[in-house]
């Protein structure tokens, strides 16, 4: 593996890393402590070592200082030691699920920043022929279960949020109140974060178009903009369009593993192995 095709793997693996973060808008019976500390170093290490992203930013001026300080307020907000999102606790980690829209409006737009770091690498690489099948079957997977997930999340808050604003204003007897109203906006900002996240995708094969399309059907139901299916319900097309992405979740993670897995074993494999004459040669100079 060349020197370019590692800088592009270290990218995904960062972006793994901010995408993970995801895990958090998920209602979980628990979560993994070990993983969190992974996430929680491994958000930092980047930015503070010589790597491929730290370089890059270094040289991008002004706009990789900006980008520096929201990775340090993505990390502050999220894993820092005083953040009201994930609190580590005798029992495990403890979540505040009232903060999701936090989470999202941190990790998507920095999924995509980095991204388009790695987009950078990756026309580097195919102008000089060292951009391999090996890479590019992992790029395409990778983007393809991270729109899965964005799609999962996403969609569990609007459902949420759905219902809580139609409680509140049959509460309030169709009025609007500054809890539907409030309600109202959260739902405004995850379908625009679902906007956002189709923008910028570049998966366009079937089984992902059919998905997307199918989300997006049901924000036109919620809007008043499409009719629903005859004889279904609100918590019908929930129920549907929530089971069919789960089982895309399903589908691109056992993918996108197949391929991210032998070569993030490579990588590890290849730092090893750079680091073992410069370790023989430490000892033979204390010897």
């Amino acid at each position: 593996m060349n020197n370019i095709q590692k800088s592009i793997l270290t990218l995904l693996h960062y972006n793994v890393i901010v995408r993970d973060t995801l895990e958090y808008a998920l209602s979980k019976p628990e979560y993994n402590l070990d993983f969190y500390r992974f996430k929680k170093r491994g958000v930092l290490l980047e930015i503070e070592q010589s790597t491929p992203l730290k370089i890059f930013l270094e040289k991008a001026g002004e706009n990789g200082q900006k980008l520096l300080a929201r990775i340090r307020e993505f990390y502050d907000l999220v894993y820092g030691d005083d953040s009201t999102i994930i609190r580590v606790a005798p029992e495990g980690l403890r979540i505040d699920h009232a903060q999701h829209l936090t989470i999202y409006e941190h990790v998507i737009p920095l999924h995509e920043e980095i991204r388009r770091i790695t987009s950078v690498h990756i026309d580097f690489a195919r102008k000089n022929d060292q951009y391999d099948d090996r890479l590019e079957q992992l790029v395409k997977t990778d983007e393809r279960f991270y729109r899965a997930l964005v799609f999962m999340t996403l969609m569990n808050d609007l459902e949420t949020l759905y219902f809580d604003f139609n409680k509140a204003r049959n509460e309030a007897k169709g009025q609007i109140t500054p809890q539907s109203n409030f309600i109202q906006n959260d739902i405004s900002k995850v379908v625009s974060l679902l906007s956002f996240s189709r923008q910028n995708a570049t998966a366009t094969d079937r089984r992902y178009t059919a998905i997307l399309d199918e989300v997006f059907a049901v924000i036109e139901n919620i809007n008043g903009k499409r009719d629903l299916p005859q004889d279904k319900t609100f918590p019908d097309i929930f129920a549907s369009v929530k089971e069919h992405i789960a089982g895309f979740v399903r589908e691109t993670e056992l993918v996108w593993r197949q391929h991210y897995d032998p070569l993030i074993k490579e990588l590890i494999a290849d730092a090893k192995n750079a680091s073992k004459p410069k370790e023989e040669g430490d000892k033979s100079n204390e010897a």
